[in-house]
């Protein structure tokens, strides 16, 4: 308990009265979820879950094997609370799958299950990009998105859970008064390199650099941003 300013106690912890529920048994056979049996049987190796995008089509895919029933939910911009919706298939390995024939470039969705009774939506958890606080994924082009003088060359990345993973807010990477940057709290901060600050120390881009090769996140703390660093 702590104290507020009101003289009153504050909890930290609450009790709450919350089922949750893991689905019919149905549905998976009567394999239990906590069983080694299910991992086996809905285990799912494909690298096609969540969209993939063609001017032509995209296709979706998600692993749900406890729900009864499955949708996708598109959004004409991350405001809107219309939407159109689609029933998906069940597919291999507890996976359910759609496909919509038309160019959803740009466009935000969301998947809707029905586990036992309850239905929920959640972004898909294999999106490429989100919208505004993660609560839609976006479908893009990601041919359309790369920067000029983008090639294939990059770093050898043998595996994604070698990666080292920074969140950088743009005002923090560059505001200190000694920083040496230029561009103090502004996009073009990430842009300055050769900077130091006290005794020589490295800073900005260069400080980056001497961890070696890791993909960061750039936040402007508000809406939503994204850069690549390294």
């Amino acid at each position: 308990m702590y104290p507020n300013q009101g003289g009153t106690d504050l909890a930290v912890q609450q009790e709450r009265k919350m089922v949750t529920d893991y689905g019919d048994p149905a549905v998976t056979g009567g394999i239990s979820v906590f069983s080694r049996e299910f991992d086996k049987a809905y285990r799912y190796d494909g690298n096609d879950l969540g969209s993939i995008y063609s001017p032509e089509q995209t296709q979706f895919r998600l692993w749900a094997p406890t729900a009864s029933e499955a949708k996708v939910r598109l959004y004409p911009n991350t405001e809107s609370e219309s939407f159109e919706e689609f029933v998906m298939t069940r597919s291999e390995s507890g996976t359910w799958v759609l496909t919509v024939k038309r160019d959803l470039d740009q466009v935000l969705y969301t998947f809707v299950v029905r586990i036992g009774s309850n239905w929920n939506e959640a972004v898909d958890p294999y999106a490429k990009a989100v919208g505004i606080n993660g609560d839609k994924g976006v479908i893009l082009d990601l041919q359309q998105t790369n920067p000029p003088r983008w090639t294939p060359d990059k770093p050898s990345f043998v595996s994604p859970t070698d990666a080292v993973i920074y969140e950088v807010h743009i005002g923090d990477f560059s505001l200190h008064p000694e920083s040496g940057i230029r561009h103090k709290g502004k996009y073009l901060g990430f842009t300055e390199t050769g900077t130091r600050g006290p005794k020589g120390i490295l800073t900005g881009l260069d400080h980056f650099e001497a961890f070696g090769n890791h993909p960061c996140a750039a936040s402007s703390g508000s809406g939503f941003c994204k850069s690549q660093c390294g």
